[in-house]
């Protein structure tokens, strides 16, 4: 199999694919020693023949994923570039999905390939095809290559290559990978923005005057980019806006228009630094300053970044357009030199490449500040270390936060290929871990059943597999809470080739046995699982009397510990909500002690179980059932003693997620969300209760709640009604307003009891 004739169909499909641009350059398969293994890895995801398909007939591909999230997505993007192969190049006799992703038939896949090479289409592009004519008989010609491509499926059934993460193919070198999230194409920028100083003919260069070069470089360079912003937040924008509806409006112009102010207020900034040109030290200082001052505002590229494809989309339809056209046309045509050659569609790519380039001169910076020995040179050196930090920091931030949307877009997707609505949307069920294909086995079933998994942080669906790829409909068999889970290897593995066991407990009790093609996928399923539980609830997260919950936040926030940003769109890091310190996971086990003294009591578990026992049908849990009332002046000290009967609102401490087939009658709510308690029984972990944002009525767990004090007015109240309960280290404060002049107290802990009095000024303690 690993031949090394060149005339070995797949090694020229391969070629072909590196000679068309459809695989980058970073790909492993450029390599000249790459298998037949890692070449059909590669195109597992469909994403190359895809991209192939799109650059022979641009938009011929309808419903495809460039950058797929689940292997749910493989299988659509096959199924994509089959359709397209039918309906745009008239091809027949084309291979089904499982050929190429489960490499059943990979001969198939390179006959097709080979056809689509001679199509007019390819052909009109100049590329070469292959088969080269005179091997056009290949397949006849050569007596072992049915045993070729037979064997690849045999060496793949245990071979664990195959089913890794496609990822992994590509060399991952951040020096080279600058723009990982393909933001345009950087000639643009360039043409646009390109400035570099140069030094004096003849002249030797020191150090000082190389960096008085970089930083005319970032000025020069910034000046432009501000331009390109004005262009599009004013004359653009002006032109278009009452052709436009707004929602377009909003698309193309909102981020571009909080960001417009943060770059000028830097050119600014800018423009003094280069009245400091004599004094390098002290104009490196400044340019410091200014970047640190305006972090918070290049926060914005974050949804900037989300939104670009889209814009970008939009602008090209409205360029060809009309009224908008003709505007759009005219405005380019009226701006600058460099900028008439571009319109609005290329332009919006500028400001994004541009803050990506900010690491790049500031690097540049430190490493002439590194040759100097001046008493200046250390404070230097930190303070281009504190900026280079968080500029790239910034950048992680932009690229999980585009990565983020593209994913939970796709979460959606597959959520609405489900035959009925989940109680729980799959995005409140934390992040993607895995899914795929899996035999299952109840205990008490003779034999296993193909079932598609999907595993989340929070939650395990087991489904019924769609029979068709583009007739997707998932039927949701089993939900399972991910924190009940307990996962085993198999002790006796199973003798059948292809299938390696592993046991998962629920509740402590076999509920499942799984199947998986080769071990390594077995121990990504372990691993995954075990993942999950370990994010979900961390061995870390009551460190130091702290009660950290794995949280998505809503707007940007920095680490307590690191000083980093938490990045991403959902499910981003903990918080606290005693103490409200937020924290990556790799920060918890260094957070310092919690500040609050009485973080809030929680019930034994985050999400109530789903049921004691799933079967592959589901079982529907027993409603919660109440602890015993402790007697009417007894409390526990998370529980203050409530008239029972009486309607009560109260404030939600932290938010709670039912999970699965429970969330039918126990209610989702946010921190700080006011609910109404129907009869909030003393001692009781469940209450009935109606959320004033929603409407909905349902359980919810006690622990979770406080009372709202805000409309309580002493002196309306009768004397019996001025009895109320408070929690104070455990006791139990009874307040009598008896008398005027002196205040009452009796405090109890279990059965001792005492009374003192005072007056109102002071408290006496005898």
């Amino acid at each position: 199999m690993a031949a090394n004739a060149e005339g070995l169909e797949w090694r020229q499909a391969r070629q072909y694919l590196i000679n068309s641009g459809v695989i980058p350059p970073t790909h492993r398969v450029t390599k000249p020693d790459v298998d037949l293994v890692d070449f059909a890895r590669s195109l597992r995801d469909g994403v190359f023949l895809c991209s192939l398909l799109n650059i022979m007939k641009p938009n011929c591909v309808e419903d495809w994923s460039p950058r797929p999230l689940m292997q749910h997505y493989y299988l659509r993007n096959i199924a994509a570039f089959l359709q397209a192969c039918k309906k745009h190049f008239n091809l027949q006799d084309l291979f089904v999905e499982t050929d190429l992703y489960e490499v059943d038939n990979f001969k198939k896949v390179m006959q097709v390939l080979s056809r689509l090479s001679h199509s007019p289409e390819a052909l009109g592009l100049g590329w070469v095809p292959f088969p080269r004519k005179e091997q056009r008989n290949y397949y006849n010609q050569v007596a072992n290559e049915e045993s070729i491509y037979a064997s690849l499926q045999d060496v793949t059934s245990s071979h664990d290559r195959l089913y890794a993460n496609v990822d992994e193919l590509y060399d991952h070198n951040p020096e080279e990978e600058e723009d990982p999230y393909s933001y345009g194409n950087e000639s643009i920028y360039d043409s646009i923005c390109y400035y570099q100083a140069q030094p004096q003919a003849g002249k030797a260069t020191d150090v000082d005057e190389k960096k008085s070069f970089i930083l005319a470089e970032l000025y020069e360079t910034e000046k432009n980019v501000v331009r390109v912003l004005n262009l599009i937040c004013h004359s653009y924008h002006g032109a278009v806006k009452a052709l436009i509806s707004p929602e377009d409006c909003r698309l193309l112009f909102d981020t571009a228009q909080q960001l417009y102010p943060v770059h000028c207020s830097l050119l600014e900034g800018l423009e003094r630094s280069q009245e400091m040109k004599n004094d390098s030290s002290r104009a490196v200082a400044d340019v410091t300053q200014h970047f640190l001052n305006q972090h918070s505002g290049f926060l914005h590229y974050g949804q900037y970044a989300v939104r670009l494809p889209f814009a970008i989309e939009r602008a090209k339809l409205l360029q060809t357009r009309g009224d908008t056209a003709k505007a759009m046309m005219s405005v380019q045509q009226n701006s600058g030199p460099s900028e008439r050659k571009f319109p609005l569609s290329d332009l919006l790519h500028v400001p994004i490449q541009r803050v990506l380039k900010y690491p790049l001169l500031m690097n540049e910076l430190l490493k002439c500040v590194q040759k100097q020995s001046l008493p200046s040179s250390q404070a230097e050196k930190v303070n281009l270390n504190t900026v280079i930090d968080q500029l790239e920091d910034l950048a992680r931030y932009i690229n999980s936060t585009k990565g983020d949307a593209e994913d939970m877009k796709q979460i959606e997707e597959v959520e609405q290929s489900f035959s009925e609505p989940l109680r729980t949307p799959l995005l409140q069920c934390g992040r993607y871990r895995l899914d795929g294909e899996l035999k299952v086995k109840a205990p008490c079933d003779n034999g296993s059943s193909k079932k598609w998994v999907f595993l989340f942080d929070k939650v395990m669906l087991v489904c019924r597999k769609p029979r068709a790829v583009f007739d997707q409909r998932y039927v949701v068999k089993t939900v399972y809470e991910v924190a009940q889970l307990r996962v085993e290897p198999m002790l006796h593995q199973p003798r059948t080739k292809g299938q390696f066991g592993l046991q998962i407990y629920y509740g402590g009790t076999l509920e499942i046995e799984v199947f998986t093609k080769t071990d390594e996928m077995k121990s990504r399923w372990m691993e995954a699982i075990k993942q999950a539980k370990e994010v979900t609830a961390p061995q870390n997260s009551n460190r130091g009397n702290h009660s950290f919950e794995l949280t998505t936040f809503e707007e940007a926030c920095l680490c307590d510990v690191c000083g980093k940003l938490l990045c991403g769109c959902y499910f981003q890091g903990y918080y606290c909500q005693a103490c409200k310190k937020s924290a990556h996971y790799s920060c918890l086990a260094s957070v310092r002690a919690c500040s609050s003294m009485h973080p809030p009591a929680l019930p034994p578990s985050r999400h109530p179980a789903l049921a004691p026992r799933h079967s592959l049908q589901g079982t529907e849990p027993p409603p919660p059932s109440p602890r015993n009332q402790f007697p009417r002046r007894g409390t526990s000290l998370h529980e203050p003693d409530l008239h029972g009967g009486h309607p009560t609102i109260f404030v939600a401490k932290q938010r709670y997620d039912a999970i699965g087939h429970r969330q039918s009658r126990i209610l989702t709510f946010d921190r700080g969300e006011e609910l109404e308690v129907t009869n909030p029984v003393p001692g009781s972990e469940w209450w009935e209760a109606t959320s004033l944002r929603t409407g909905r009525q349902g359980e919810v767990p006690s622990s979770y709640l406080s009372k709202k004090h805000d409309d309580l007015n002493l002196d309306q109240m009768s004397e019996e009604e001025r009895i109320r309960t408070f929690s104070w280290y455990g006791w139990l404060v009874w307040a009598h307003w008896s008398h005027c002049e002196r205040l009452s107290l009796s405090l109890s802990a279990g059965s001792l009891e005492r009374c003192l009095a005072s007056r109102p000024s002071s408290v006496s303690t005898e």
